[in-house]
This record gives structure tokens, C-alpha cells and sequence, in this order.
């Protein structure tokens, strides 16, 4: 916010393009998301020794991207981008209410960070949805300006749904053709198994050949081992 790193969160990346890590390396295919109550713990204090090097650069205001590999020998940084992550800022939309004035906080200095813009969850996961040919940078001929994909589309899931590759034609939405991702589609709950629970219902309301994302968002994110390394996570 100009002064201090603050509205902490983590990221947990799935970045294969099929179930089981399996396929070709994407952005991010999908993402589990949890905002720290405290920035008492030890990961947020390993991100806040940026702080000394941002207010040396001068680095204004906006938000922080940092990737980092943990094991048991200690949490190595590999880089930061100062942007959000994608499809993640998706997912922190749905998580978030009011973004108008969280932004108008920031510019101002005033952001101290997300919880009184949360909804009542303590895990968010939001999933890629994508027809072939992404993640290659092109759609399948045959598949472009497609409405199939939204017909089952319905209020409630707009509000889960964040649009990248679509476009209106005929006052209908359709596939835009440019790259092949969709949508990132998000959802909540009290632990990673029930949001992505909830997430999978959402996506099965309009599941459609040959749409494609992964079903295993959130089951390979080994819990208890990150909490005998001595990081803090939602329980």
C-alpha cells in the first residue's frame, strides 16, 4: 500500500494441463487460494523482508506476485512479478467483494488489507475452463464462435465466472476464438475438499464435449506437512 506488504494470501498452483500433473505445462490451470488472519506467522514475515528492497526501488503501490518452492529444508524465493497472478486475480474477485473500493484504498494509501471484503469462506479454488487447442494459442477451428458452452449458463454462475475468450454474437455468448480459454470458474468453503466440491457442482451444471479442466484442483496440496514446517493454514 506504499508503506507496508499487507492483505497477505497464498497461491497453490496446479500447472499440468490434465488430472494427476499429467499433460503439458500451462500458466496455471487452476488454484486453491487462503488469506492469512495474522501476519504474525512465518511465511508472511519470510514475504515481508521485501519490504526494505520495494521502499529502496521505490516501488508506488499495487500488488506483488512471488513464487516460492517449501520443503523441509526451508522455503526458496525463485522470483517476484509485480502484477497478480492469472487465473488467481480471477479467483480473488470471486473471493472478494467491492473491488471498486479496495482499488480506490490502494491508490490512496488507505488498504490495509481484504478481510472485511471476504466472503465467509476460509478456501477459494477457481478452475480453467478451456476447448482445444489452448493451451497452444489457438482454438480448433470447428469450435470457434461456439454457443454450446453457454447453454446451461445460468444468474448464479455468472457470479462465479470471470470471461476471457468469449464475445457476443446474436445476443448470444460465444466462443471468442482467439486462444481457447473460456472462463476461470470459482467457489468457496470451510476446507479445500468442500470448495472444490462446490466447485465441481458449479462446473457440472454446464459441462459440455469438448470442454476441458481439471477435476483434482486442491487434492495434492500435502496439509499436514507444510503445518510440521511451521506454516499457518486455515483450519
Amino acid at each position: 500500500n506504499g508503506n507496508e506488504l499487507v492483505g497477505l494470501n497464498s497461491t497453490f498452483e496446479h500447472k499440468a494441463l490434465y488430472s494427476s500433473d499429467v499433460g503439458p505445462l500451462t500458466g496455471e490451470c487452476g488454484s486453491v487460494i487462503f488469506y492469512y488472519e495474522n501476519p504474525d506467522n512465518k511465511f508472511c514475515q519470510i514475504i515481508k523482508k521485501l519490504e526494505p528492497f520495494l521502499k529502496e526501488y521505490n516501488y508506488p503501490l499495487g500488488p506483488i506476485d512471488c513464487n516460492f518452492i517449501h520443503n523441509e529444508q526451508g522455503s526458496w524465493f525463485l522470483e517476484f512479478t509485480a502484477r497478480f497472478g492469472y487465473p488467481a486475480q480471477y479467483i480473488q474477485m470471486y473471493a472478494c467483494d467491492n473491488w471498486g473500493e479496495i482499488f480506490e484504498k490502494l491508490v490512496n494509501g488507505e488498504f490495509i488489507g481484504f478481510k472485511e471484503y471476504l466472503k465467509p469462506f476460509k478456501y477459494f479454488i477457481g478452475s480453467r475452463i478451456w476447448i482445444p487447442e489452448w493451451p497452444y494459442g489457438k482454438t480448433q477451428d470447428d469450435l470457434i464462435e461456439d454457443p454450446t458452452p453457454f447453454v446451461h449458463l445460468t444468474k448464479d454462475l455468472l457470479n462465479h465466472i470471470s470471461f476471457v475468450d468469449v464475445k457476443v454474437k446474436d445476443n448470444k455468448i460465444v466462443t471468442g476464438g482467439t486462444d481457447g480459454e473460456l472462463f476461470t470458474i470459482s467457489a468457496g468453503g470451510q476446507s479445500i475438499s468442500e470448495a472444490k466440491e462446490n466447485l465441481m457442482n458449479l462446473i457440472k451444471q454446464f459441462e459440455v464435449y469438448p470442454m476441458g479442466y481439471r477435476e483434482d484442483l486442491g487434492e495434492n496440496i500435502e496439509i499436514e506437512k507444510l503445518k510440521s514446517w511451521g506454516f499457518w493454514l486455515p483450519t
